[in-house]
């Protein structure tokens, strides 16, 4: 009975897509912009940082592959370009993960995975386990501010640690070409939205 009801909530207020939308992390695309371009506060790897082994750049059939079959995949076209995202849940030992990899026109640069429900202390684990797994060496101050540093390798690979609601481990491509599309794809979003605001402004003035 409970579950019915919960099913009807989630179709009464929103479709799928609309439901995995607000999953995205990040929700503005800004944010890999400010990534690629930061210098403070980066850690250097010690070893080539990949996602599951998966090459940077490949096709989303390669994801598909490791990950199995996507829950929902999201797409959004800006002009010619294809941005879309395959989200994935699973188990890693007793953990839940909901994992979302992005593309632009099927070329792989960006994973996120999302665990919720963690305890202080297994927070504490995983950024160890990061730590060690990438790091040459421990941080002065143990791993209590590695979520306040980015992890890159000799390509600028990235590894971000967010430990908000969620504890989030995030993976940038450093393809400076993708980067540049996404830099096109903010451009053009923030000019259409300036746009809008500014008709809507007009609108006001005009009638109040």
């Amino acid at each position: 009975m409970i579950k019915n009801s919960l099913k009807k909530y989630y179709y009464y207020y929103q479709t799928k897509e609309e439901y995995y939308e607000r999953k995205l992390f990040p929700k503005d695309i800004q944010y890999f912009n400010e990534l690629s371009g930061q210098n403070n506060n980066l850690i250097r790897a010690k070893i080539k940082i990949e996602f599951r082994n998966a090459a940077w750049g490949c096709k989303d059939s390669v994801i598909k592959k490791i990950l199995g079959k996507p829950r929902y995949i999201l797409e959004k076209r800006h002009g010619n370009i294809i941005y879309s995202v395959l989200f994935h849940k699973e188990k890693i030992s007793k953990y839940k993960v909901n994992i979302q990899t992005h593309f632009i026109d099927n070329v792989f640069f960006y994973a996120c995975c999302t665990f919720s429900l963690l305890t202080k202390q297994e927070i504490h684990d995983f950024k160890n386990i990061i730590i060690e797994k990438y790091m040459a060496a421990k941080p002065k101050n143990e791993n209590s501010g590695i979520d306040r540093h980015v992890l890159t390798d000799s390509n600028n690979n990235k590894i971000i640690i967010k430990d908000d609601v969620y504890f989030r481990i995030c993976y940038l491509s450093g393809n400076k070409d993708l980067l540049r599309i996404i830099h096109k794809i903010n451009k053009e979003e923030t000019d259409s939205h300036n746009e809008h605001d500014k008709i809507k402004y007009d609108k006001l003035y005009n009638q109040l």
